[in-house]
């Protein structure tokens, strides 16, 4: 009994020299670093149900703070379905736009999670014989809610990292009322990271 008690004293005295290290420790800090990243992965395309292969980029101003601001631009070369029989599916392009505003989780490692929101438009470009079906340019309004992991290669002085991002672009389209729609997508990314 007297044991446990002096080791349960000796562990209460050190807490607080422990927790001031771990608060002293060096946080990763991208202040003023420019971010440019390349992606790529698959999206589920709610209003056409279907999966597709996309890619995109991303340029980002970290401002410090965790705070980053930046855009987004990604392209989906999409397929629609023809409903008559015996005929090939049509060929559509889908643009994704965003301005976004980033917020980096403080870490004390080289992995840091972060999330953003945003801002943007959804523009869909029907192929020559879809557009000959009938179908024409549209471009609607969108928000974008992400959350993803960054890894760089070194804490104190990155130049590169590598990310893992979860995004739903919410899209409302109007035809008779409007219509909400979530493409959800995830990417793997390479990013370079300047100054900072």
């Amino acid at each position: 009994m007297h044991r446990q008690v002096t080791v349960s004293l000796i562990a209460l005295a050190l807490l607080p020299m422990a927790v001031s290290e771990a608060l002293s420790q060096d946080r990763l800090d991208l202040s003023s670093a420019i971010e440019i990243n390349v992606h790529g992965g698959a999206v589920f395309l709610d209003e056409l149900e279907s999966n597709q292969l996309f890619g995109g980029g991303t340029a980002l101003v970290h401002l410090g703070s965790g705070i980053a601001l930046g855009g987004t631009v990604d392209w989906v070369g999409a397929t629609v379905e023809n409903e008559i029989e015996d005929e090939d599916d049509y060929d559509a392009t889908i643009w994704y736009y965003s301005g976004e505003l980033f917020y980096g989780f403080p870490t004390v490692t080289q992995a840091q999670f972060y999330g953003l929101i945003g801002a943007g438009v959804a523009r869909f470009q029907p192929g020559s014989d879809l557009e000959d079906a009938g179908a024409e340019d549209e471009t609607d309004p969108m928000v974008p809610l992400g959350v993803g992991v960054r890894w760089l290669n070194h804490m104190e002085d990155p130049s590169w990292g590598a990310t893992l991002e979860i995004r739903d672009r919410i899209i409302y389209s109007k035809d008779e009322e409007t219509k909400v729609s979530n493409d959800w997508s995830i990417a793997l990314g390479l990013s370079l990271l300047l100054g900072g």
